[in-house]
């Protein structure tokens, strides 16, 4: 079985009925609705901050091009 962990999460009254009603209409959990959005959320912020550790080691290495080059 896999490990899982618990989450707890204040959000918006509004937000939390929309929440339901997504659940009820894609007949799944709350929890695997709020579980697959974290993991969706996780996985840009990853790819984000790849591409921005990216930008920065080209600018340490100096592959940079100036304004006016641009």
């Amino acid at each position: 079985m896999t490990k899982t962990a618990v989450v707890t999460a204040r959000i918006e009254p509004d937000l939390n009925d929309r929440l339901d009603q997504l659940a009820r209409d894609c007949d799944r959990s709350r929890g695997w609705l709020v579980s697959r959005a974290i993991e969706r959320y996780v996985d840009e912020e990853w790819q984000l901050l790849a591409l921005i550790r990216e930008g920065e080691a080209d600018i340490e290495a100096g592959r940079v091009f100036t304004q006016e080059e641009v």
